[in-house]
């Protein structure tokens, strides 16, 4: 009778490791003392935009279909639950990279 095979562990010479828990990452570096530590950030912006808007999935294609709509008073709020992750400190920058992002995704902000 044969037994099951172990699963291998990662090397501990890697540098990151990344797990996807729903709604959040978590990454972080393992030491060759076999310890580590993590990080988790906040959920994605895509998932954020679209739970804000109302829809399940983006455009397929977004330049032409829209599947929802949000003011801009809706993304700063997710501005404030992002800031910590994006590359910028500065709100107004911050709304551009999430708009952007709901963009790609066929989401419309409206700015009036």
């Amino acid at each position: 009778m044969s037994s099951t095979p172990l699963i291998p562990t990662p090397p501990l010479d890697r540098p990151q490791f990344v797990q996807h828990i729903p709604g959040f990452s978590v990454g972080g570096p393992i030491f060759k003392d076999k310890t580590f530590s993590f990080i988790t950030k906040s959920p994605p912006a895509a998932i954020l935009l679209k739970k804000a808007a109302g829809v399940t999935l983006g455009s397929r294609e977004p330049n032409k279909t829209k599947v929802g709509k949000l003011t801009k008073e809706q993304v700063m709020e997710i501005v404030k639950i992002k800031k910590g992750d994006l590359n910028t400190e500065d709100e107004e920058a911050a709304f551009r990279i999430l708009t952007g992002t709901a963009r790609q995704a066929g989401i419309e902000v409206l700015l009036s």
